[in-house]
């Protein structure tokens, strides 16, 4: 089963509110708290989203790093065994 995203849950929850007895006042505080909560839902979707860009690039950092590596170990040996001869 796939699990809901947070704005799921909120609109689930949102959904539950306006179904219930409450009233005028309590669920104007909901709707208040909501708000809230939806745009901390907002805030961490966005943080989700830069930290799966910076895991990318990271990727692609780490790739050229190790690749440069490579590189300078061949040349570093390559270097070395033809002084030796």
């Amino acid at each position: 089963m796939e699990q809901m995203t947070l704005k799921e849950k909120l609109a689930f929850l949102k959904g539950f509110v306006v179904a219930s007895q409450l009233s005028g006042e309590e669920r104007e505080i909901f709707k208040k708290f909501f708000d809230f909560l939806e745009a901390v839902a907002g805030s961490i979707k966005e943080l989700d989203e830069r930290l799966e860009d910076l895991e990318d690039r990271m990727e692609i950092v780490e790739s050229e790093v190790y690749n440069d590596m490579e590189i300078i170990e061949n040349d570093i040996y390559s270097t070395s065994k033809e002084n030796e001869k």
